[in-house]
């Protein structure tokens, strides 16, 4: 998949196809729907990365201790839990939203939509866990409050367009 949502849109325009993943016929509804549902799937991949990059900064800095390496690699999908609350709920209602062909249905997903991303604004400010992986001793930035905050900072004002 292209790496950033500049991208994607462009091979599903240049090419006549979605590239979208979920995402069909964005097109013929409101755009903001499938702006949101790329913005969205874009924050979530560098969320992702990170995360992945900081495990394997975790093995590496015990790469000399074994038995003590195994043990931390045990307990490294905590640290996926740390955003565990920001499950599939936005994706979905955005992919269906984008899809939608029929304005009542958009209007009533454009609301979720809104609800959805308020759970996550409250989410991401209050999860103690995203701070700790941001302010993680190994030297691995991360900064996932300031980028999921400004993801979602950009998705409130796309529902403002959303009908």
């Amino acid at each position: 998949m292209p790496s950033n949502a500049a991208q994607t849109e462009w091979v599903s325009r240049v090419l006549g196809v979605s590239a979208h993943g979920g995402i069909q016929n964005g097109r013929d509804g409101n755009p903001a729907f499938t702006e949101s549902a790329l913005l969205w799937r874009d924050c979530k991949r560098d969320v992702t990365d990170k995360i992945a990059h900081l495990k394997s900064a975790i093995l590496d800095a015990y790469a000399d201790e074994p038995e003590v390496q195994a043990e931390v690699r045990s307990g490294l999908g905590t640290l996926d839990e740390a955003v565990a609350g920001l499950d599939g709920r936005l994706e979905t209602t955005l992919d269906e939203a984008a899809n939608a062909s029929d304005p009542a249905q958009r209007r009533e997903l454009a609301q979720r939509t809104k609800a959805i991303v308020a759970d996550y604004i409250k989410f991401v400010a209050s999860e103690k866990r995203i701070a700790a992986l941001d302010d993680n001793p190994l030297g691995v930035p991360m900064g996932l409050r300031a980028s999921l905050s400004r993801t979602l900072t950009s998705l409130v004002g796309l529902t403002r367009t959303m009908n």
